[in-house]
């Protein structure tokens, strides 16, 4: 049903056929559901996930793309984490934009890989782990929509961090498109 889901979902973000629900989110809140939903996936693992957010940051966003989002990147990280690893959720709030991050100690992404990584059906090579190579395409699709962006850092042998950042304040356009609140006439 998944991966159903994903193809319908690409499908809709390249027709241009998705659009943003805004409303006032804690972003602690839209985080911690996804670690609710994947707790037992991790605790298979032992592995030990934690929130870090100093505060519990607001932000005019779709809740349900960004918890899609945060599973995705966490649903990830709990794949490519070893037994007794570590996976930190954080927030940070950086002015006018929320940085969020997803960190893991797992085995790390090879560098050719990192430039290409949210690409549709795009996977490290070599890795006995399944998936459908679409996980990564719809976050960066979810966020860019937020007219944020995301990026991967990582080394081999000690673990990636995923980060987005998006604007606290979006306002939309009669088609359901995101532009910052300034654009507005």
């Amino acid at each position: 049903m998944s991966l159903i889901n994903n193809i319908l979902d690409i499908s809709k973000m390249e027709a241009g056929r998705m659009r943003l629900q805004l409303k006032t989110v804690s972003l602690a809140g839209v985080a911690g559901r996804a670690i609710d939903i994947l707790e037992q996936l991790a605790r298979a693992k032992n592995i030990t996930m934690r929130l870090a957010a100093v505060e519990d940051f607001a932000a005019e966003a779709d809740g349900d793309m960004l918890e899609r989002v945060f599973s995705n990147l966490i649903g990830n990280a709990i794949k490519y984490t070893p037994q007794n690893g570590t996976i930190t959720v954080s927030i940070v709030d950086e002015g006018a934009h929320l940085k969020c991050g997803v960190e893991d100690t797992g085995e790390g992404i090879p560098a050719d890989y990192l430039t290409r990584i949210f690409e549709k059906f795009e996977q490290v090579q070599g890795r006995r782990i399944g998936g459908t190579g679409l996980g990564l395409t719809i976050a960066r699709f979810f966020v860019q929509a937020h007219l944020g962006r995301i990026w991967v850092e990582s080394e081999m042998g000690r673990g990636s961090r995923f980060y987005f950042t998006i604007p606290k304040r979006l306002t939309l356009t009669p088609e359901g498109a995101a532009r910052a609140p300034e654009a507005v006439l």
